[in-house]
């Protein structure tokens, strides 16, 4: 499964279930950001694993994404760095 966050104006963005083949994209189900994700991963898991394999099976399903016309947001959410939560190496508190 993969997962991408893409700009939608808020600081964090969104997150999205992104197709196999990188195509297309689908918003996560029950969470907005990759924070929402992380603290509630086992809860959702499921949702995510079956929309990524509906995704995969049904080509009309989603959104056309291309990284390259429409670059992705960092993985980490901004809101959580600025926290100091992430202490993993390479990674700063943003301002």
């Amino acid at each position: 499964m993969k997962l991408v966050t893409l700009d939608n104006g808020t600081a964090d963005g969104r997150l999205h279930v992104v197709s196999k083949d990188g195509s297309r994209v689908t918003p996560a189900a029950h969470v907005e950001t990759m924070l929402d994700a992380m603290e509630h991963w086992d809860r959702h898991l499921a949702d995510w694993t079956a929309q990524y394999d509906a995704l995969n099976a049904e080509p009309a399903m989603g959104a056309a994404f291309d990284p390259a016309q429409v670059p992705p947001l960092p993985p980490i959410p901004n809101s959580f760095r600025r926290r100091g939560i992430c202490r993993a190496p390479g990674f700063r508190r943003v301002p």
